[in-house]
């Protein structure tokens, strides 16, 4: 049987909360503001959960701001991906994967939303093919306009 990571492992190695499923509470709260887990169905259950993160696409700021929250952003993918084939590099990926990072902490640009810099990188790579999924398949949960500056201290 393979081995997996689940999220009650996850829960438990970053001592982030006690298992009971709330993502905003436990002994050990530490939720994290920014986490990307470039890895095929990272986003296909409830493993952002585990770093404080709730499995909801397009959270409202107040809901942030009535908890006493800051706001807080997940990234995964909601399918398989495929980064190499035949141990060839698939750079659609790669140049959409460096595109999301630049165009997210461009330092000369005004502020970009997270859901901003996912759409431009999508220009980057190039246009969805029989290799490559594109865009599409990457989910953001939290926070979708979580600001680069949202993540510092």
């Amino acid at each position: 049987m393979p081995q997996a990571i689940t999220t009650k492992d996850l829960n438990t190695l970053i001592l982030n909360n006690d298992n009971s499923g709330n993502a905003y509470g436990g002994p050990n709260l530490h939720p994290y503001r920014f986490v990307f887990l470039d890895g095929c169905k990272t986003a296909g259950g409830k493993l952002s959960d585990a770093f404080g993160i709730p499995s909801k696409r397009n959270m409202p700021t107040k809901q942030f701001t009535d908890q006493g929250m800051r706001f807080r952003t997940f990234l995964g993918w909601k399918s398989t991906q495929v980064a190499a084939f035949a141990q060839i590099p698939l750079i659609e990926h790669f140049n959409f994967v460096g595109g999301l990072c630049d165009k997210w902490a461009e330092p000369l640009q005004l502020p970009r939303t997270l859901q901003a810099a996912k759409d431009a990188a999508q220009a980057v790579a190039g246009p969805n093919n029989s290799r490559w999924s594109g865009a599409d398949d990457l989910v953001i949960y939290g926070y979708k306009d979580l600001l680069w500056q949202d993540t510092n201290p």
